[in-house]
């Protein structure tokens, strides 16, 4: 039975600075013993259950890995404190949302949210009206409380803005720049991304994790309605349409990286470069060099 996780993250969405704090600690002082005793407590300024919150998203994130006995980065995460230590490119925001989403054992809220709840305008009650009755019907235990609180946690996240306009407010979660829920008169919306801040090289990174979800690794070939329909699809993650789909498509078409095939009503892409999803991520940032 595929574990499941809620409240993990002591009540907090990682705000401004955490996550860029940790990840300089750990690559650049190289404190493997960031998150053992009280240390973290006393190179990240915060408390005790802050620290413990911290260490949870970079986890889930696929940032963090805990092995041999000791708290280590991640391919990924030595990548992205390599040339984007502190966040600083919007890139490493939706990588983070990607892996997040896709977390289904340790953010199964987060993965249930985007890939369960279809409402467009909704209120905090909808997602949990929904939410619920697909654990229930699924047998899957948890506590009311704790989805309560992941819900409030995850709306938090995405739509929270400085309202203060003040560089030293920090309460807010990097990940409401990528603009995917929006807040107003007391409405939540799901929103279309500002598609200059998506790269290609995401959308390739998605589908190469896609493919390996359906063992289609050997010969890296997927279909369309899968990229739009299946579980953690490009709609799921970046409430694309289908029509954006297809452009994002046509341009890693023409920059080399897949093949477009339509054929007997099944539209195919196949996927024409060797690179893992990690090396797509290392592709962008030397790009950006």
């Amino acid at each position: 039975m595929v574990k499941t996780r809620f409240k993990g993250h002591e009540t907090f969405f990682f705000r401004e600075g955490w996550l860029q704090k940790a990840l300089f600690e750990i690559n650049a002082n190289r404190n493997l013993e960031l998150f053992s005793g009280n240390n973290g407590i006393v190179k990240l300024g915060v408390g005790a259950n802050m620290v413990k919150s911290i260490k949870y998203w970079m986890l889930t994130s696929g940032i963090l890995q805990y092995k041999n006995r000791e708290y280590e980065l991640t391919k990924l995460g030595e990548t992205i404190a390599i040339n984007d230590v502190y966040l600083e490119n919007i890139f490493s925001l939706w990588i983070i949302h990607i892996n997040l989403v896709r977390n289904y054992e340790n953010a199964t809220t987060w993965n249930l949210f985007f890939n369960v709840f279809k409402g467009e305008i909704f209120e905090s009650a909808d997602i949990k009206d929904v939410l619920s009755d697909y654990l229930k019907s699924h047998d899957i235990k948890f506590s009311e409380k704790s989805l309560d609180t992941d819900i409030n946690v995850l709306l938090n996240m995405y739509s929270k803005k400085n309202e203060n306009d003040d560089p030293e407010e920090n309460y807010i979660c990097p990940l409401s720049n990528l603009g995917l829920i929006k807040y107003s008169r007391k409405k939540y919306q799901r929103s279309l991304p500002e598609l200059n801040t998506v790269s290609e090289y995401l959308v390739l990174y998605v589908i190469l994790l896609l493919i390996e979800d359906k063992g289609e690794s050997s010969n890296r070939s997927i279909s369309i309605s899968d990229l739009e329909k299946t579980n953690n699809s490009l709609v799921s993650i970046f409430n694309f349409n289908r029509i954006i789909i297809n452009e994002y498509l046509e341009q890693l078409a023409s920059m080399g990286y897949l093949r477009i095939e339509k054929t007997a009503g099944l539209d195919m892409i196949y996927v024409t470069c060797d690179y893992s999803p990690d090396q797509i991520i290392e592709l962008y940032y030397e790009g950006e060099k």
